[in-house]
């Protein structure tokens, strides 16, 4: 690229191995593919379970389910396990005007 396009240098040429920010964005990539890849075995699993049981999607799942099974072991499922048992606990919860229509406006003098 020592000639340069005829209408000049486009923004994203590059001198011989002077490419700044990829090193940057394929570390930003990376990172961000091992933090899904540890925290959302739970979506994983879910995933795996939602495929039709075939020969062919039988080890995907198996393999989902021991892949979430060692990220519980390290305590990287609390969270989401957490967070699902309180969402547990608030739907079973008796909640005022849950089993009729809550009250309108004008019943309630606004």
């Amino acid at each position: 690229m020592h000639e340069g396009l005829p209408w000049g240098d486009s923004p994203v040429d590059f001198e011989d191995d002077d490419q700044p920010g990829i090193g940057w964005a394929a570390l930003a990539i990376y990172g961000a593919s091992a933090m899904l890849l540890f925290l959302n075995a739970h979506a994983i699993l879910n995933w795996a379970n939602q495929l039709e049981l075939t020969d062919t999607t039988a080890p995907i799942v198996v393999t989902a389910e021991n892949w979430y099974a060692q990220t519980g072991q390290f305590g990287l499922n609390q969270i989401v396990d957490s967070v699902k048992a309180v969402a547990q606990e608030a739907r079973a919860a008796d909640w005022p005007f849950s089993d009729a229509k809550a009250p309108t406006q004008a019943a309630q003098g606004g």
